[in-house]
């Protein structure tokens, strides 16, 4: 069992199964089982990283909090050399092989956040 699934059972001995009968009525069972799946997928997607890059100290914190033994870098808002110095070889050595590289974004897909960016280094990685 996941740990989201066994605090889904936690919570529903501790309301003595109305949260499993909500559930069935209401029919979130499968938002739930997709929630748990999201999960395992997140999970097994950064089980590896090489780098973790936080835009803000926040986001820093957080990502510590869920991931203490991953490999977090604060670089706020962009790749400068200055602000972050080894972070940017650190990604150079990766791009050297492209097939190897995976890139993930988490957040909000708007204009203002510049994964049109990402996207477009990604093009240049494997042109």
């Amino acid at each position: 069992h996941s740990a989201d699934s066994n605090q889904l059972q936690k919570l529903n001995r501790l309301t003595n199964g109305l949260l499993s009968t909500v559930v069935r009525q209401v029919g979130l069972q499968a938002e739930t089982e997709a929630q748990v799946q999201r999960r395992r997928a997140i999970d097994e997607a950064i089980a590896f990283p090489q780098l973790f890059i936080a835009p803000s100290r926040y986001l820093m914190r957080r990502m510590q909090q869920h991931f203490p033994d991953a490999p977090i870098h604060f670089l706020p808002y962009g790749l400068e050399e200055s602000a972050a110095p080894g972070v940017s070889s650190q990604v150079a050595v990766a791009s050297a092989e492209p097939a190897a590289l995976r890139v993930g974004y988490m957040g909000q897909v708007a204009e203002h956040k510049g994964v049109h960016l990402l996207i477009e280094a990604w093009r240049a990685l494997t042109v």
